[in-house]
């Protein structure tokens, strides 16, 4: 018992053959509605390019953003480094206050641009992320809750999602101490 296999085209011609009317019916259609077929391949072709654009597009706007929130990272770097040197500089200079923050934290500002022009990548997600972060570190209880709700509103379903409810928490907290 040999297998045996047939070949589309071998398939094609013996429907032809059993079924003229029908290869007949399906030349007729393509004949009669050939303008029609045309726009319709037409119609998916650019379907197609402008799928192929806007994900190129996409992937544009993501590597921008990208280069945009490691510019920020930089800065939030610096800020965190400048307001450790003003404590520690603070704690040794015998002063037993708390010290106030010393540096204006730009850090927020550059996290906020990049979610601004890019809220729907993933750096835009990270960087509303980040600035919660860093208002949070600030101080900035009462800014940094807005800023976890609006994260949290937008980006439920993130992987910061957790963190975002834990910094929440953690400025409500605060904030409740301060008062």
């Amino acid at each position: 018992m040999a297998n045996k296999r047939s070949s589309k085209g071998a398939d094609l011609k013996i429907i032809s053959e059993e079924h003229p009317e029908f290869v007949g019916r399906i030349a007729n259609f393509f004949v009669k509605n050939k303008d029609m077929v045309g726009y319709l391949i037409v119609g998916v072709l650019a379907v197609v390019a402008v799928t192929v654009l806007m994900r190129m597009n996409a992937q544009t706007k993501e590597a921008e953003a990208a280069v945009q929130l490691q510019n920020a990272t930089k800065q939030y770097t610096k800020d965190r480094a400048a307001t450790s040197i003003s404590l520690n500089a603070q704690t040794e200079s015998g002063e037993v206050t708390t010290p106030e923050m010393k540096v204006e934290p730009k850090a927020i500002g550059a996290f906020q641009a990049v979610f601004d022009n890019y809220p729907s990548t993933h750096a835009g997600q990270n960087a509303l992320y980040m600035v919660g972060v860093s208002q949070l570190n600030q101080g900035l209880y009462s800014e940094a809750i807005q800023t976890f709700d609006n994260f949290l509103g937008k980006y439920a379903d993130s992987i910061l999602a957790p963190s975002a409810v834990l910094g929440k928490a953690t400025a409500q907290y605060n904030d409740k101490a301060v008062s």
